[in-house]
Formats: structure tokens, sequence, C-alpha cells
């Protein structure tokens, strides 16, 4: 009876968040939808998906800008999509970033001019954006799913006409010892028709530049301030991503920003490694060890890349020739699965290796499961740290894990939190070097703040490849604060440095960053630092609205340029409300008044005119029957009423809730009868190959699965719904209901929930 409450109360959840529409009718909108995200390093260009079939909407500009200041960077990309088609339609566009790539702008085109967006609540956002497209009025949304991946929802794209946005997204360069790097991931086997890049880099010096990809061989030109690169090119490939190293000065410099209306600044500060680290050398004694490795397996992570890792155990073992070590392997999806010890030793790994490559990917991912080995000294977890299956993580303290990511749209919070509170570290092979990677992992990297002066405070570090980056707040302009590292103490005096509009939103991200890995416990935190610097986040969005009016429908302060209208019409709104209550007030008032002199009015009552006749059917014998006033024993119930009360008893305590089953004729599902149940996986894997961006397969090949007794493998099978769109609430919806319909109650008030949110 309790699951059935809570079960109950997922329904009620559900209605009240405009769920109302049936299992059979969201599976079959589902039909025949695609959906995929790119987690390598180099990213396919997003294209926009579509509900239905229709003909596809094209790229036909791309405009790039991008701004260097130092190790920061700020990319623009404004895109124009044609809709080919007769009719408005709405679209998606997935843009999966790479680890420490933030968004920090979005516009709209409306009339020929960018309307820039507002950061606001999450779940408003999109409370704001469906009841507009309802209007058929033009709004825009960005908002972050899981991990760093980010959605873009596009209305209306016009018939035989285009959709103009701009995204903008900032980050901290990469430092590989004497250079910078910069990199735009996206590739694209197709033509762009019309594509530009604008590139300015801020520098008094004279650095060395060095391009790659398309722009290979093109010069910068000079002005007082910097350099710049003017680039165009129409019917373009951009068969590889385009690169851009920077020479860097090797030594520490101090960045600062002016609080225009407090004395209350910010600084940065950028160090050099190896003021601050000392590597470690390995040792020639013969050592014996025992590791632990977690290869994630979930469906999301086949798309790492896993060329990097395999290179970077090859070195690491390579490195380690003079160590044998006991591999502990493990793998991942809504469970852990032991696949046994492998003996590594003088740096030989191929009976490992290879059962890695045959590894195969199926399902969702459960952190609430995680485990290491007792016996190992530490343990590798290589994985794109996305939570589809729980909102926990289960992390042993002082059993240090090595989390290492691989991929864009990574998660980098959740892997960081792993490291960190596991006593290990956070290697993210997407920026770093194999070499890099191995050298820190063997490494002593301590840094800390010791103390600092009265006047720095709220101070964030990062390491950014060959530099330890420190962020922080200044009261005035000088400041000092002791760091330590494994070769002691140092002081560092902070006094106004290179100057940089950008240092606040920095700063700002890097917070952000630290509260994210307990999200949960800081999400009025990370909600009011992302609207105060304008940083989409998992609890916030930004949006476009078209006219002046709805942002004074839904009360969000617009841009800059339309908030003088703004605020004169959410007064007149005001004064219009307050008019309103005055009114009916006034109206609640007079009636009452009125009430009270009807109650008061003597009205005179007029005497009947009876016949003194006897009345025709009363006989004058017949005395009337006066009420008994004593109380009575209860009736008891009859023999039938009592069976008909049990049997309802015993319906109210089985009572279920039964949904329609959903009977496939699909060919994969013929091509299973026959198959014993020994085989079913691997003829499920054959299958999966043809329809493995069809949400209707994975339900299809569940049911088959439960319906021959293997709920495991059902469930996992069921749960790449949550792999294949992320955060995509019909998918997690259809996910929900299934659960129900296989007794996982808990599993589904948890993902009905998520719905809601």
């Amino acid at each position: 009876m309790k699951n059935l409450l809570l079960l109950l109360s997922a329904v009620l959840l559900m209605s009240s968040s405009n769920a109302s529409t049936s299992f059979s009718e969201i599976f079959d909108s589902l039909t025949g939808r695609s959906a995929s995200s790119s987690q390598s390093r180099v990213v396919t260009l997003p294209v926009v998906t579509l509900r239905g079939k229709h003909k596809a909407i094209s790229l036909n500009h791309l405009n790039i800008t991008v701004k260097i200041a130092g190790p920061i960077a700020q990319t623009s990309y404004e895109m124009a999509f044609y809709n080919p088609n007769d009719r408005i339609l709405e679209g998606e566009l997935k843009l999966p970033l790479l680890d420490g790539q933030s968004v920090v702008g979005y516009a709209l085109d409306i009339d020929g001019v960018y309307r820039e967006s507002v950061v606001v609540d999450r779940a408003k956002a999109k409370k704001v954006f469906e009841n507009t497209i309802r209007q058929n009025i033009d709004p825009g949304i960005i908002e972050k799913t899981v991990g760093n991946n980010y959605k873009l929802r596009l209305y209306p794209i016009p018939a035989k006409g285009y959709k103009k946005i701009k995204v903008t997204i900032e980050e901290l360069l990469y430092d590989q010892g004497d250079r910078y790097r910069y990199l735009i991931p996206f590739v694209s086997s197709q033509k762009i028709p019309n594509f530009s890049l604008h590139i300015e880099i801020a520098s008094e010096d004279s650095p060395v530049i060095e391009l790659s990809g398309a722009i290979k061989g093109e010069q910068f030109d000079q002005t007082k301030k910097g350099y710049f690169l003017n680039y165009q090119k129409r019917d373009i490939r951009l068969n590889k991503p385009i690169a851009l190293s920077l020479e860097k000065q090797d030594h520490t410099r101090i960045y600062f920003q002016k609080n225009p209306k407090k004395n209350h600044n910010w600084f940065m500060a950028i160090l050099p490694k190896e003021k601050s680290v000392e590597r470690r050398s390995t040792t020639s004694h013969k050592k014996y060890e025992t590791i632990g490795l977690i290869w994630d397996t979930s469906l999301s992570n086949e798309k790492r890349n896993r060329t990097k890792e395999l290179a970077f155990l090859d070195r690491f073992f390579s490195e380690h020739k003079n160590t044998t070590y006991r591999v502990e392997l493990e793998t991942m999806d809504i469970d852990m699965h032991s696949q046994g010890s492998y003996k590594v030793t003088d740096g030989e790994w191929k009976r490992l290796r290879n059962k890695l490559e045959t590894l195969r990917y199926n399902g969702a991912k459960d952190f609430s499961k995680l485990t290491v080995e007792k016996k190992a000294k530490y343990t590798l977890l290589l994985s794109n740290g996305l939570n589809t299956f729980s909102d926990r993580v289960k992390v042993q303290k002082d059993s240090p894990i090595i989390a290492i990511s691989s991929s864009s749209g990574s998660d980098s919070d959740t892997m960081k939190y792993i490291a960190q509170m596991s006593g290990g570290k956070y290697l993210n092979l997407s920026q770093m070097s194999i070499a890099d990677a191995v050298a820190k992992l063997s490494s002593d990297d301590i840094f800390h703040i010791v103390k600092s002066s009265a006047s720095i405070y709220d101070i964030y570090t990062k390491e950014l490849g060959e530099s330890i980056v420190i962020l922080g707040r200044i009261k005035g302009k000088t400041g000092s604060f002791v760091y330590n590292t494994s070769l002691g103490d140092h002081q560092l005096d902070v006094v106004n440095g290179i100057a940089s509009d950008l240092l606040s939103r920095v700063w700002a991200n890097s917070k952000i960053e630290t509260l994210s890995m307990q999200h949960k416990n800081n999400k009025k935190k990370i909600i009011a630092l992302s609207q105060k610097y304008k940083i989409v986040t998992r609890y916030t969005s930004m949006i476009v609205l078209d006219r002046v009016e709805d942002y004074v429908r839904y009360e969000i302060v617009p841009p800059r340029s339309l908030q003088k209208r703004y605020y004169a019409l959410l007064k007149e709104k005001r004064r219009e409300k307050q008019s309103e209550k005055k009114r009916a007030l006034e109206e609640s008032i007079a009636l009452l008044n009125e009430q009270k002199k009807w109650y008061r009015t003597r009205f005179p009552v007029k005497q009947p005119k009876y016949k003194e006749e006897e009345e025709e059917g009363l006989g004058g014998d017949i005395a009337p029957v006066e009420p008994v006033m004593e109380a009575s024993a209860a009736i008891a119930p009859s023999p039938s009423l009592r069976k008909q009360k049990k049997k309802q008893a015993k319906a109210d305590q089985k009572m279920t809730i039964k949904l329609k089953e959903w009977n496939s004729n699909a060919s994969y599902i013929q091509a299973l009868k026959g198959v014993p149940k020994s085989k079913l996986i691997d003829s499920y894997f054959a299958l999966r190959a043809e329809h493995k961006a069809e949400p209707s397969f994975y339900v299809d090949m569940a049911d088959y699965f439960q319906k021959r007794g293997l709920k495991r493998e059902a469930l996992l099978i069921l749960s790449n719904l949550l792999e294949l769109d992320f955060d995509n609430s019909e998918f997690i919806r259809v996910f929900a209901f299934k659960m129900m319909e296989y007794h996982r109650y808990k599993q589904a008030v948890f993902f009905f929930q998520k719905v809601r949110e």
C-alpha cells in the first residue's frame, strides 16, 4: 500500500505538470525520432533536429568571433538556419561543450537586430517558453541538460526562411608550457555556404601565433592593442578543427578588474607550475601494487575518446615497468560488474587491453552503486561522469579515485567531486596531453593557500596544464597571500595588474564550479551567482522574448534596451492591479452593506386567509406522531453487506495500476523468436547496430526480455532511453511509466519528479 501511495503521488505530480498524455500516445510521439550526442574531443557541428518527417534544416551562415586576452577566451557563434519546408517549425539544437567552457550569452535575431537574453530560473524559463509558443510569439531559450551539454529550443523557424541566433562561450585557455592552446572543435562534412572568422588577440608583446585547420597559413595584422585576423570563405567544409596556439610569458602575471560601484574588486594570478610542483621520478627497484580500474560502459560512454584513454594506459604502464600490477577490472552501468584480475608485468598489458577493446556499451549509469577494491592503492575511473540513473554519488573516503574524462559534454563537476572526496585526482584528457596526464598521476602536485591578507577573500584555485590559476576578490588595489607547494611556502603580492573586464565572470564561474560539486546544498547560491553574472547553470536558463509585454506579463527584467519601457508598463500593471484590488474591495463593502440593510429591514407579513372547513383526507381521530428521541442500538449489517465490504477491502489491498501492454510487430522482435535465452543479449547487440537511435527499439526490446524472464537485462536495455537524449522529458516520462509496469515504484516516483523539475 505504501508503494501504491508513492505511485499515486507521482501520477498526481505528473498531472499537475501538464503530463496527462497517455503512455501509448507518448510512445507513438517518440517513434521515429533520433537522438545522438557527440562526446569526443572533435565535435560534429550541431544540427537542428525536428519532430516528425521534414526536410532537414540547413546551416546557411556561420560567423565566429574570438576575443583572447591573456588566458581568457570569449567565442561567439552566429548561426543562420534555413527552413526549406512550407510550414513554420520548432527545432532543437544540441551543443556539447568542453570542460571549463560555459555559456555566457545568447541572442535571437528579432526584426534584423540581435536581442540579448536574460537569465531566469530554469523551471520558470521552460514554463514561459511553452506558454509563449502557444501564442505564436517568437521566444528562444538555451538550457543546460546534464554534464556540460546544452540545448537550444528554436521557435518559430519560418517557412522558406531563416532563423538567426548567437551563442557566446567563455573559457580559460589550457597552458601547454610555453604556449596557450585555443580550439574550435567543430567539424562538418557538409558545406557551409557562408563562413567567416574574426580573431582578436589583446597583447602588447609580439607573440608567435600558430594556426591549424581551415585557417592554416593565414596571417594576423597588428594594431596598437594587439593582433587581429579576418577570414571569409564560401562553401567551406570544416574537415578539421580550427586550432590556435599562442606564445605566452613564462612568469607570474596578475590581472585586475575594478568594480565601478564598490571598492571590492577582482584579481587573477597566473603562476607557472614549475614554481609550485615538482614531479617525482620513478624508482628503480621492483614493486608490487594492486590498483583498481573501473571502465564506464553506459551507452553515452561509447563516444569517449577511447583511443586516447588506451594510449594513456599504455604510457602509464610503460613508464612503470619496475612495478608489477594486479589490476582489478570492473565495468559500470546501473550496477558494478567484476571482470576479473589482470597481471601487468614489465609494462606488458595486452590481455587487459584486449578485454577493454571488446567491452560493449549499454544502458544508463548509477553512481550511487560506485564501489572500489579495498586492497587497491588507488582506482582509475574512466567515465564521462553523467549520472543518468540516479542523483546520488557514493564515494568511499581514503580510497583514492583517479577520475579521468576524455570527452566534450562530460560532467566534470561530478568527476571532480569523486576525486576530491576520495582523496584522488581529476585528469581531463580532452585538454591534457598523455605525457602531462601520466606525469600528474605520478606527481606530488601539492598546492593550497595557507593565509592571505585581510583585503583578499573568496579565493578559488584551478590547474590549467602548466599553470596554477588563483582567482579572488580584493578590497582596494593591494594585498598578498601565502601558498604552499611541495617546495615550501611562497608569498605573492597582489597589486593593480593588467586590466581585464572579463575577470568578474571568470571568478564567478570558478565559484559556481566549486559550489556545483555539491550543487543540491548550494542551489540558491548558484542561482544568485548565475543571474548576477549571466552564466547558464543546471538551475538557470537564458531566455529571449519577442515583446516587452511578455516580459511584463511574467515579470522578467528584460535586456537594458527594453528596461525603460518595461518598468513603465510594469508600473502601470501594478497600478491597475492595485486599482482592481481597491475596486473589488469597494464592491465587496457595498455588497456587504446591501446585505446588512436587507437583514435589518422589517418586511410586513400578510396573514393567510383560511377556509373554515375540514381539509380533505385528514381524519380527526389521527393524532400527530411525535419523534422518538431515545438513542437506539446500531443496526447490524446484513450478511450480504458484510460479505460485500470484505470483498471490497481485499480489492483495495490488491489495487494496482495496469498499463496497456505494447505489442510490437517490429522486424527486430520477430528476429528474436526462437533464439535461446543465453544468446538473446548477443542478438540484441547485433540488431541494435541498425536501430541505435530509435527510442522504440529499446522499449520493444526491454518488453521482450521482460517476457522471457530476463528482468535485469530488460531494465538495463530500457535505461538506454536516459542516455539517448539527455534531459528529454518525453523519454524520461516513458521510462517512468515503464518502471510502474515493472513494479519499480520508487524509481517511477524519482523519474516522474525529474520530469516535473
